[in-house]
């Protein structure tokens, strides 16, 4: 860990500035760890631009009773600094990392000399060059230690740690008068080898028995200037690098991203660096000293002992609540109620023309709880916490995606607005990491306070600074977010206790969520889903999930107990992948009862029955000629497979059989399938996407898409008649049906990456569409579209899902929905589900990720909910065939050509084009007319318009000068014969 500080008031914790990152290495579970120390100094000068001659303070003896880090700098003194390093390890790890180690050279008094002086090895030019310079150094020290007359063998040391005679680069005083001396850090092997070129891969040592490939610069002291700042802080944080653990401020802003909270960011100085923080719950956690208990189940009053407490011998100390795949939060109690740091260093201070050091409050205030080497140095405390802003709950918001983007360059808090671990203030303002002036009313908050934490007994003074609610929801300040696009967790927080005492309570509830998930199907993160089927069976729910290894598990939901189980049906593929899972109805009850799996060339049917015996049921195999390329689609007790041999086959399940009745040819570039009598698939075609729809009238079509470079070429047949248009946007899945505006015509519905598109089957979009989808960070929407009637209105909702995990469902309007969005999290590549899954009202909006991980939330809204499109080819059987029931059109206007559905989009244009869009009811020849506001004819276009469905006509305006344009629609109806006429306004603005 490497940074520069900058200090803002004297004897106060100083702010963080990254300054020359070192590489993260993979966090290590140890619970040992024997140190090197090895003191160097420099060859003497009498360099203005480095800080003392280049020796060790030996000859210096601080008379000072309450001096941090007094001299001589001796082997006692390292030894002392050792000892404060095990002492902090000891209490933060609760005795899970034992640190011993050894001071060389061996006498009191001596120092291994380098071969240059301090300046050479920080030339103070580039980063690279600064880099190499203490690379260098750390080279020379360890050399200068091997081929001395100690003869230290390095293999009983697990870390080397080089204190140098001198202070460290990592103070800024708002000036730098010695701008060579030397950064402290943690070398990694990473930083090193960066630094000294591809081929070094340590330093030889003990004959070249060993290599040295990392290590710790330190300096003798920090002190300076008249400022009192312990090595201690730096020696752990350092440590804390080498342990694995991640810096946790932002190297590009250079701000603090949790401020005095945690070790690897400004708590590394907490009490100017006598008492620097615990490692946060994320750093804990991440190596292995806190097992936190997952809570998922609603709770009242749950006990959270506080750290350091004698009730955290026993009790709870941490907590987690999972958001989604990535994220989830870590609760601690934290901090002494009776001790208060900065309110004794002001009550010390008062009325002093010299401002004290941290070391006289220890003495005057605690000295019953602090331990002082021969030396002294301090080299232990009672509580860690001490130096905290204050105390009571702390809650923090982990997200395992950033860690997975940026934990290689140790930058996982670079970003303020995407921290990989952020704290959630209490106080609702987002104060850590800013930059405030005395004006400012967030003063002195920028590296924490005590209104960060989460307990009900606040000082009544914050009643009109802060927006504290004492819950943690959806609608607190902060609030339960997920870092993917704000989606709401539905997690509350709540009824936090006063902060006294040893153990402090809150509540806990997950709403919308059902009882029992989030829930992982899979064994093993290796392990990832590739399809999964929701059927009721019996009055059972079972959800068959397949995997990457061939296996199909299912979910099963005893409501009567509660419980869910979990438990292979099939497995005995050879790890061949499972690609694609069906069901399929034989008994002719209108029950599915046999489950249809597909393999790379293989297809698998058994038998359900009951989740468990399925299990033991034979199965029906066909062993394909070829590759299986679409997705099989079943029709009763018959099964459509397409395969890379250009056939297309028809096969049958007759009792225990399982046989092809028919093959045709022509069909090798159909991606898509489907299985509808009056419709024969077309040969020769290629086809990436397919579906039926009967209109409310039964007129029924096929549609047919296919993609072309960046766009899609839609082929509809429909009372024998087939017509083409194209559409400049690209589905990423099959397309789903449904009426979306209420007229008895079943319309065309897809995603493309970050638009949902609803079109008539003329190629004219319905109105409101497409609907554009934003998003916070990279992402983009996958799968089919589901379409709901949530409440019961009419009027049809749409549920879509994104790459990264995201659920979001709008109006056909466009407009978000309430409770929306959500996220799993992970990563996606198929659609969610619509499901009864209990015998509740609502229905359940079900999701699974690629990762295995599935979570089932309630959509209760008010009236009665009907399922339109609720899987992502329909239902089960995958055959996507969708009849709108008759009588299901709303009549709002029975004209020709309604008013309210003539008019244009955009308006005023956007770039040369706007869109003249008109509804008729029958078939027309219209006729648009457009004139200036003085009745010049600008002008005339003469058109069929087809019935039923919206038309349009695209208007280039590049050579129309801006201004207002009068359009008239007049329409002559094929079928009556009587003429309608419609007039509105168009702005063009160039």
């Amino acid at each position: 860990m490497k940074m520069k500080m900058n200090i803002l008031v004297a004897g106060f914790v100083p702010v963080l500035l990254a300054l020359n990152l070192s590489l993260a290495q993979t966090p290590s579970s140890f619970d040992s760890l024997k140190i090197c120390a090895l003191r160097v100094e420099f060859q003497p000068d009498e360099n203005p631009l480095t800080t003392g001659n280049g020796l060790f303070m030996i000859d210096t003896v601080t008379t000072d009773p309450f001096a941090v880090d007094p001299a001589p700098h001796n082997k006692q003194y390292f030894e002392d600094q050792l000892a404060a390093a095990a002492n902090y390890f000891w209490k933060v790890s609760k005795g899970r990392l034992t640190i011993t180690g050894d001071v060389f050279p061996s006498g009191e008094n001596e120092a291994f000399r380098l071969p240059r002086q301090m300046g050479a090895y920080n030339p103070n030019t580039t980063d690279e060059e600064i880099n190499k310079g203490i690379s260098q150094l750390f080279v020379d020290a360890v050399k200068a230690a091997d081929q001395s007359a100690e003869s230290i063998d390095f293999s009983q040391y697990d870390l080397v740690v080089i204190f140098h005679a001198g202070v460290g680069r990592d103070i800024e005083l708002g000036y730098d008068p010695t701008p060579q001396d030397i950064p402290s850090l943690y070398l990694s092997p990473a930083f090193l080898k960066a630094a000294l070129g591809d081929t070094f891969n340590g330093v030889p040592v003990n004959n070249g028995q060993k290599l040295i490939s990392s290590g710790i610069l330190l300096p003798e002291t920090q002190n300076q200037e008249g400022y009192h700042i312990a090595l201690t802080g730096f020696l752990v944080s350092n440590i804390g690098s080498y342990l694995g653990l991640y810096d946790l401020f932002s190297p590009s802003t250079q701000k603090s991203a949790v401020g005095r909270f945690g070790l690897m960011d400004a708590g590394l100085l907490n009490v100017n660096g006598l008492i620097p923080a615990p490692p946060s719950a994320f750093s804990r956690y991440l190596l292995g000293w806190e097992n936190p208990v997952e809570l998922s189940e609603p709770a009242a009053d749950i006990p959270l002992a506080r750290l350091f407490s004698e009730s955290a011998l026993t009790g709870n100390t941490l907590y987690k609540v999972p958001i989604n795949q990535d994220e989830y939060y870590l609760i601690e109690c934290r901090g002494d109620p009776a001790v208060n740091i900065d309110s004794l260093y002001q009550e010390l201070a008062y009325a002093r023309d010299e401002l004290p050091s941290y070391m006289e409050l220890l003495k005057t205030y605690l000295n019953d709880g602090i331990e002082i080497g021969p030396s002294g140095v301090l080299t232990g405390v009672e509580n860690y916490d001490w130096g905290l802003p204050g105390s009571g709950i702390l809650i923090w918001h982990i997200d395992e995606r950033v860690i997975r983007e940026k934990g290689a360059q140790n930058r996982i808090n670079d970003d303020p607005n995407w921290r990989a671990v952020d704290l959630e203030e209490a106080d609702g303002s987002q104060d850590i990491g800013q930059n405030y002036t005395l004006l400012d009313a967030g003063y002195g908050t920028e590296l924490g306070w005590f209104a960060d934490f989460w307990f009900k007994n606040r000082p009544d003074y914050l009643k009109n600074f802060e927006l504290y609610q004492n819950e943690f929801s959806s609608t607190s300040r902060p609030a339960t977010l997920s870092n993917w696009n704000h989606a709401l967790s539905h997690i509350k927080l709540y009824n936090f206790s006063e902060n006294r005492g040893d153990v402090m309570f809150f509540s806990f509830t997950r709403e919308m969520t059902e009882k029992g998930f989030p829930l992982s199907l899979t064994a093993t993160a290796e392990q990832a889903a590739t399809d999964f089927l929701w059927l009721k069976y019996r009055n059972d729910n079972y959800l068959y999930f397949g995997l990457d290894n061939g296996q199909v598990k299912v979910l099963t939901v005893d409501d009567s107990l509660q419980q869910t189980e979990i438990f292979a049906v099939y497995d005995d593929q050879d790890g061949a992948p499972l690609r694609y899972l069906n069901a399929m109805e034989i008994s002719g009850d209108e029950a599915f009862d046999n489950l249809v799996m597909t393999y790379e060339q293989k297809i698998v049917i058994k038998a359900v029955e009951d989740a468990r015996q399925s299990a033991l049921n034979p199965a029906l195999e066909w062993q394909a000629p070829a590759s299986i390329v679409a997705r099989p689609v079943v029709d009763g007790n018959q099964l459509l497979v397409n395969c890379a041999n250009d056939s297309l086959y028809r096969l049958e399940v007759n009792g225990s059989s399982l046989s092809v009745v028919g093959r045709q040819a022509g069909y090798g570039n159909y991606r898509s399938l489907v299985f509808y009598p009056e419709f024969a698939l077309p040969e020769g075609l290629t086809v990436d996407y397919i579906g039926v729809g009967v209109h409310a009238d039964q007129t029924r079509f096929l549609a047919m898409a296919t993609r072309e470079d960046q766009q899609t070429v839609f082929t509809i047949i429909e009372g024998g008649k087939k017509r083409f248009f194209t559409i400049d946007a690209l589905p990423v899945a099959d397309f789903s049906l449904a009426d979306m505006d209420g007229n008895g015509r079943v319309d065309i519905v897809f995603n493309s990456e970050n638009k949902i598109f609803a079109l008539n089957t003329n190629g004219t979009f319905v109105t409101d569409f497409p609907i554009e989808v934003a998003f916070d960070h990279a992402d983009r929407l996958i799968g089919t579209p589901l379409i709901v009637d949530l409440d019961g209105d009419g009027e049809a909702e749409i549920v879509v899902a994104s790459q990264n995990g995201g659920l979001l469902a709008f109006s056909r309007q466009g407009k978000l929905l309430v409770d929306f969005p959500l996220s799993i999290g992970g990563q996606m590549s198929g659609s969610p589900a619509l499901v009864q899954w209990d015998e509740d009202a609502p229905l359940e909006l079900l999701a699974v990720n690629d990762q295995g991980l599935v979570t089932v939330w309630e959509l209760n809204y008010n009236g009665t909910p009907e399922t339109i499109w609720p899987l992502a080819r329909l239902n089960p059987t995958g055959n996507p065939v969708f009849q709108l029931q008759g009588g299901s059109a709303v009549q709002e206007d029975v004209s020709l050509l309604p008013a309210g559905r003539a008019y244009n989009y955009p308006n005023p244009n956007e770039g040369n084009f706007t869109t003249i869009r008109y509804y008729l009811s029958e078939p027309a020849q219209v006729f648009i007319r457009i004139f200036d506001l003085a009745g010049k004819r600008m002008l005339t276009i003469d058109m069929p318009g087809r019935g039923q469905t919206d038309n349009e006509f695209v208007w280039n305006v590049e050579d129309v000068p801006s201004g207002v344009y009068l359009c008239q629609i007049e329409a002559k109806s094929d079928v009556s014969g009587k003429t309608e006429r419609r007039l509105f306004k168009i702005m063009v603005v160039h």
